[in-house]
């Protein structure tokens, strides 16, 4: 009977501790894996950061091809090779596309659910040869960390990215943006002055170690120690 109550006590104990770990992150560079069986251009797609944060991006529906999933290469790519010493060979070489509507403003809007993520990395690429901007918040702290060819990319007042040296619409040319800060939704609008359609290579790239889920609650906690130290008692006593 008493080795019984001593192996009673140490399973609760092991449960408790359970509950209450945290997962130690690595400090990985990580990006999102967008949703590969997703071919329809309708400016919606989903994926996930870290295996597990949702990623909800919701933009323009326009006439080319918003919303589908894509390939790359961050590593060889001259738009984020600045990022290679901090393990861009880490991420997954994944885009989505947004569309871009002429002569009307176009927004992204993306969602990380209850979740937040730490100074964010946004990579732009298949830009239009023709100027093209994209308007962010006027009280956001944003900064070009990478950018092919060099000093393509401008910032203007109000914190709106001008992309008037870009030449070429392809893969090889782009642009790395951080925003700094916890975002639990990031949004930006584009402008209303190309002259074509276009549809805009995009991903989101993150420290894990800056990928923040909400702890539990005391009452869940509370809840699931006292379910497990229940079911500890209920096998003790058949």
């Amino acid at each position: 009977m008493k080795n019984n109550k001593s192996k009673k006590r140490s399973l609760i104990v092991a449960a408790i501790l359970a509950v209450f770990s945290i997962t130690n992150l690595s400090g990985a560079l990580i990006s999102v894996d967008w949703d590969s069986s997703d071919t329809t251009a309708d400016g919606n797609i989903n994926g996930t950061l870290n295996t597990t944060i949702p990623v909800t991006l919701t933009s323009t529906n326009g006439t080319s091809n918003g919303g589908v999933f894509g390939g790359v290469n961050f590593k060889d790519d001259l738009y984020t090779d600045v990022l290679s010493a901090s393990g861009v060979s880490t991420v997954l070489n994944e885009i989505m596309a947004f569309d871009w509507v002429t002569g009307q403003v176009g927004f992204v809007n993306i969602d990380f659910g209850s979740n937040t993520v730490t100074n964010p990395i946004l990579v732009f690429m298949f830009l239009n040869a023709a100027t093209q901007t994209f308007d962010f918040g006027d009280t956001l702290s944003l900064s070009v960390i990478d950018e092919n060819p060099t000093s393509a990319i401008s910032i203007l007042t109000g914190n709106v990215v001008s992309t008037d040296g870009i030449s070429a619409d392809s893969e090889t040319q782009g642009f790395s943006l951080q925003l700094t800060g916890a975002f639990s939704s990031i949004n930006f609008a584009t402008n209303t002055t190309l002259g074509v359609a276009d549809g805009v290579g995009f991903s989101i790239i993150a420290d894990d170690a800056n990928i923040n889920v909400p702890e539990p609650s005391v009452a869940t906690l509370f809840a699931g120690i006292m379910a497990v130290a229940f079911l500890v008692y209920k096998r003790k006593n058949k």
